[in-house]
């Protein structure tokens, strides 16, 4: 590639598809644990939440049975999420009726939904950790 020549010699070149584990960096993953608890739901996500991931989210809610009326994400293992993922977020959101809680957000997740001023609109339950961590908030 042309820009390659304004490196210089001995610098590497990082390459996003370079494989890191079983799967390169362009194919994260996401899993989703669901479990049921009288009329709440609540979804474990883990890994990256974005547009190649998020219809799994999407396919989750949508087989949530009709008596469920409260959501709870739990996005401790949660490592990135993208707009698509916000998305689904949003949805999700209105489709409880604001009966949505989001628990163990990690400080850059905290951070994207801070930048979109979602964190004003979703209920976030804070971890004992990071209540006891004045940087947390």
């Amino acid at each position: 590639m042309p820009w390659e020549d304004a490196l210089p010699e001995n610098r590497e070149i990082n390459d996003v598809t370079k494989p890191v584990g079983k799967l390169s960096l362009l194919e994260k993953a996401m899993t989703i644990e669901k479990t049921i608890n009288g009329n709440t739901a609540e979804l474990k996500l883990t890994g990256w939440l974005d547009t190649k991931t998020a219809p799994e989210l999407e396919a989750a809610l949508n087989e949530l049975e009709p008596g469920v009326d409260t959501l709870v994400l739990d996005l401790e293992q949660l490592e990135y999420i993208s707009s698509a993922g916000l998305r689904q977020i949003v949805a999700a959101y209105k489709y409880m009726k604001g009966a949505l809680t989001i628990r163990h957000v990690s400080s850059e997740i905290r951070n994207v939904l801070k930048m979109t001023g979602l964190d004003k609109r979703l209920k976030i339950e804070e971890s004992a950790m990071q209540r006891s961590t004045p940087s947390a908030r």
